[in-house]
């Protein structure tokens, strides 16, 4: 596969968005996007049914989006583009933002504002466990209303979190994330710490379907509302406030995948 490469450095990320619309209408057939999962999740949006295949070349921290589609390195992710194969994807929507894995409120938005910057340059990943360790330990409480199709439920929470698709737990790539159809929710109850840490270990294990105080759900559309209002953690970026409608955008976007990604056949090709 050939391609005619047309670098662009944008060093303001509030044009990165009219850049890819230029591109896009201009009718390039590639696109590949140096960044981190929130950078790319705010970029989207021009090439959503579009003729343009996106390329992840993973430069953030978790860079989870990339590895949720086997490319765990900028080495994967050449490999990924010279192979030619692209699937297209699900895209979630939340009120005004798009997302390709998740969206959480309660302890990871307070994870992401207590993250230092500076830290997360020079330790990458080391750098979450001081504001993880506060957010665990504080667990600040919020009533939490999840509106289905057919139910309501509300229940003292902690931690909502809406899976664009399925969520695999696989040490050490967590957040695997599509190519369901549907949201899976995972609402976390109030509880004590060392609850909350068995939790955690059962997330790890895979074997969290069998906690008491998580509550799994899978629709194709929810609204979320919190009292208090509370900011949402958008793929990595606080970038919406409940409430919060979200839905699926099946199969709108098209992005190279490795050779071997999801060998079970589950991405719409």
């Amino acid at each position: 596969m050939g391609l005619a490469v047309s670098p662009c450095l944008v060093a303001n990320p509030t044009a990165l968005i009219d850049t890819i619309k230029g591109y896009v209408e201009s009718g390039v057939s590639a696109l590949l996007l140096g960044a981190g999962d929130g950078t790319i999740s705010r970029s989207i949006g021009p090439l959503l049914h579009s003729n343009t295949t996106l390329g992840f070349i993973p430069l953030g921290t978790g860079n989870g989006i990339a590895r949720g589609f086997g490319i765990r390195s900028i080495d994967e992710a050449c490999q990924a583009i010279a192979s030619g194969r692209t699937c297209c994807i699900n895209v979630g929507c939340a009120n005004n933002a798009l997302f390709l894995n998740m969206v959480s409120i309660g302890m990871s938005v307070e994870v992401t504002k207590h993250l230092s910057q500076t830290l997360k340059r020079r330790t990458g990943h080391i750098a979450y466990l001081p504001s993880i360790i506060r957010a665990m330990s504080r667990r600040n409480v919020f009533d939490l209303a999840l509106c289905m199709a057919t139910e309501t439920l509300r229940i003292p929470s902690i931690q909502v979190i809406m899976c664009n698709g399925a969520y695999v737990a696989d040490w050490p790539r967590l957040g695997f994330i599509q190519p369901d159809d549907v949201l899976n929710i995972y609402a976390l109850k109030q509880m004590s710490l060392c609850s909350l840490i068995r939790v955690t270990l059962d997330v790890w294990m895979g074997s969290h379907l069998q906690n008491d105080n998580l509550i799994c759900y899978r629709a194709t559309q929810i609204v979320i509302d919190t009292t208090p209002s509370l900011e949402v953690n958008v793929d990595g970026e606080i970038v919406e406030y409940t409430p919060l409608t979200i839905s699926i955008l099946p199969g709108s976007l098209r992005i190279f995948v490795t050779t071997d990604s999801h060998p079970d056949g589950l991405l719409r090709c």
